[in-house]
C-alpha cells in the first residue's frame, strides 16, 4: 500500500466510509507499526514523527469525538474506541516509511510477536485413566461408562447423560470419578449428570463423580469455575477447593481458587455457605456478595457479580485492578509468561473482549498509561 493509498483510506475512515476489508487493511498497518516501534532503541526521528502525528490527531479527535473514550484509564470506566489507535499508528507508519525507507525492520521483527486469544481446549480423564483431548474429538458421543453417555457439542461443552440407572446401581458402592482440565489458554463447559452446568476458566480442573451419591453432590475444583446448580433439596451440592468448601442447594456462583491468589466466591443467585478448614467460621452469602478467605477468617464484600463472571461470557473486566493482577489474567488466557520484575504500581478500569489477540490488549493498556509492553518468545516484558 502506497502512502497516497494509505492517506485516502484514512480519509475514508474518518468519514465512516471504510468497508470491513479496508478496516482490516488499516489494522494490518497498525500491527506493522507496533512491530516497528518495539525496538529496544527506536530512532529519535521516528519518535519525533509520532509526537507530531499525535498532536495533530489528538486535536482533531478532541473536536470531533469528545465523547469517544479510549479502552483503559486509571480513573474511570471506559469502553474501546479503535479510531485513535488506528489513526495514530497508521499515520506514524506512513511517516516513518516515507522518510526513513532505508531503515531495516526485519532485524527487530523477532522482538515482537502476537498471540491469539485462548479458546475451547480441555482434556477429559476417564475413571480408567484414559485421556481424551477434547480439541481433537468430533462432536457427538465420545465415551460411555457406568451407565453414562458423554457427548461433545459444537459450543465447547460436554454433557453427561444417564442412560442406564441399573448399571449405575451395580457400581453404587464405588464412586467413579472423571476429571476435566483446561490448560493455560483454554476454557470449557461441562453439564454434570444431575443437570448442573459448570464453566471452567483457563488453567483449571474439575473432578466429579460420574454418578452422585445419595447424600450429597461433591466436586473438587482447582482454578476458577462458574456454577449453575440444579436444585435438589435432598442432595446439597458441595464444591471443594483449596482451603475452602462451598455448600449449596441450587444457585449460581463463581469460585476463584488459583494457587497463590485470594480465594474468592461470588454469589449471583440463591444462597451459599462458605467455610474453610483454617477457621471455624461459616459464612452465608447473599446475591451480590463476595467472600474472600484469608488466615484471619472469611471477609465479605458487596460487589457486582457480573464483573466476577464476565470471563465466562468472553470479557475481561478490570475494576481498579492493579497491573500485576491484569498481567496474571493475561498470562493464563494467552498462555504466556510475564516478567514481573518491573511492574509499576498502576490500576486500570475497563473491559475488553477475551477474543482479541494479546497485542491488541497490550496496545490498549499502553494507550491508557505511560507503560510500554512487548512480547518476546511468548513472554510479556515491560520496557523502560
Amino acid at each position: 500500500m502506497t502512502t497516497q493509498e494509505a492517506e485516502e483510506l484514512l480519509k475514508k475512515y474518518h468519514a465512516g466510509q471504510c468497508t470491513p476489508e479496508e478496516q482490516l487493511l488499516l489494522h494490518s498497518w497498525t500491527d506493522q507499526m507496533h512491530v516497528l516501534t518495539a525496538k529496544d532503541d527506536p530512532a529519535p526521528e521516528l519518535e519525533q514523527a509520532q509526537q507530531r502525528v499525535w498532536g495533530n490527531v489528538a486535536a482533531e479527535l478532541h473536536e470531533k469525538h469528545t465523547d469517544t473514550p479510549k479502552l483503559f484509564r486509571r480513573t474511570k470506566f471506559i469502553y474501546w474506541s479503535v479510531a485513535a489507535t488506528v489513526t495514530i499508528l497508521i499515520t506514524a507508519s506512513i511517516t516513518y516509511f516515507n522518510y526513513f525507507p532505508s531503515q531495516k525492520t526485519n532485524s527487530i521483527a523477532h522482538h515482537v510477536e502476537d498471540v491469539p486469544a485462548g479458546g475451547n481446549r480441555a482434556v477429559l480423564t476417564l475413571a480408567n485413566g484414559t485421556t481424551l483431548n477434547l480439541d481433537d474429538q468430533e462432536n457427538g458421543e465420545i465415551a460411555s461408562q457406568n451407565g453414562i453417555k458423554i457427548t461433545k457439542t459444537n459450543s465447547g461443552q460436554i454433557i453427561y447423560n444417564v442412560i442406564s440407572m441399573a448399571h449405575s446401581h451395580e457400581t453404587s458402592n464405588q464412586t467413579v470419578f472423571n476429571t476435566i482440565s483446561t490448560p493455560k489458554g483454554g476454557q470449557f463447559q461441562v453439564v454434570l449428570p444431575d443437570g448442573s452446568h459448570v464453566w471452567l476458566n483457563a488453567a483449571s480442573s474439575l473432578k466429579f463423580p460420574v454418578q452422585f451419591a445419595n447424600s450429597a453432590r461433591q466436586v473438587y475444583l482447582t482454578g476458577e469455575g462458574y456454577f449453575e446448580i440444579a436444585k435438589n433439596p435432598q442432595k446439597p451440592f458441595i464444591v471443594n477447593s483449596y482451603n475452602q468448601t462451598v455448600k449449596v442447594l441450587g444457585t449460581h456462583f463463581n469460585v476463584s481458587s488459583y494457587a497463590n491468589e485470594p480465594i474468592k466466591t461470588t454469589l449471583a443467585e440463591g444462597i451459599v455457605q462458605v467455610s474453610s478448614p483454617s477457621t471455624t467460621q461459616i459464612t452465608t452469602l447473599k446475591p451480590g456478595e463476595q467472600s474472600t478467605v484469608n488466615p484471619n477468617g472469611i471477609k465479605v464484600n458487596q460487589v457486582n457479580p457480573a464483573n466476577a463472571i464476565a470471563w465466562k461470557d468472553g470479557v475481561f473486566v478490570f475494576n481498579q485492578t492493579n497491573l500485576k493482577a491484569v498481567l496474571v489474567q493475561l498470562s493464563r488466557w494467552y498462555d504466556v509468561d510475564v516478567d514481573y520484575s518491573a511492574v509499576p504500581n498502576q490500576t486500570f478500569e475497563g473491559e475488553i473482549s477475551r477474543n482479541v489477540s494479546l497485542m491488541q490488549v497490550l496496545r490498549a493498556i499502553e494507550q491508557g498509561s505511560d507503560i510500554k509492553l512487548i512480547v518476546k518468545e511468548r513472554r510479556i516484558i515491560i520496557r523502560e
